[in-house]
């Protein structure tokens, strides 16, 4: 039988173990990503191991006040989960309000505030030379030498506009 308390304590329990799985995935592969030296920039891994601690912290709180029926636990679960959903949807919205020459603004920005490693690996990877058809004078690499049709600006607008297309926001 499923009624009152019950089936909402069952319900709110299996919601959190759940949360605890995704966040031990968010962790595996953040780590895994930083071991297989895929993923080479630490602050994304940081950050990302950061999430999922704090997804487990969450959910526990969840949990444990589920358990136990203690309310004082259930209601800063319930504040803690309220101000984590403004915070999406003001990310939400902040990233719907940019639009194309916003996006190529960030990203030449970006460009030009970036370490000569991580220009280097995006040269490397995306077998271009250079930001917005302009040779990069600053680092001496093995690609500048060789002629591409497509610079770095053409291939992120590119994939930024299939992303946005494949989550449906164009």
């Amino acid at each position: 039988m499923c009624g009152g308390f019950t089936c909402s304590k069952n319900s709110l329990i299996a919601l959190n173990i759940l949360y605890i799985l995704v966040a031990s995935i968010l962790i595996s592969v953040a780590v895994y990503g930083r071991a297989a030296t895929i993923v080479t920039d630490l602050p994304i891994v940081g950050v990302l191991i950061a999430c999922g601690i704090i997804l487990i912290m969450i959910s526990m709180l969840g949990l444990l006040g589920a358990v136990k029926h203690h309310q004082v636990m259930l209601f800063f679960y319930m504040v803690i989960l309220f101000l984590l959903f403004l915070l999406q949807f003001s990310v939400a919205c902040a990233c719907l309000g940019v639009n194309t020459e916003q996006q190529e603004q960030l990203a030449e920005q970006g460009w030009s505030k970036g370490q000569n490693t991580t220009r280097s690996k995006v040269q490397e990877s995306f077998t271009c030379c250079g930001f917005d058809e302009k040779m990069d004078k600053i680092i001496p690499h093995q690609l500048v030498m060789k002629s591409f049709s497509q610079d770095v600006a053409q291939i992120l607008t590119l994939r930024s506009i299939a992303i946005a297309q494949a989550v449906g926001l164009n």
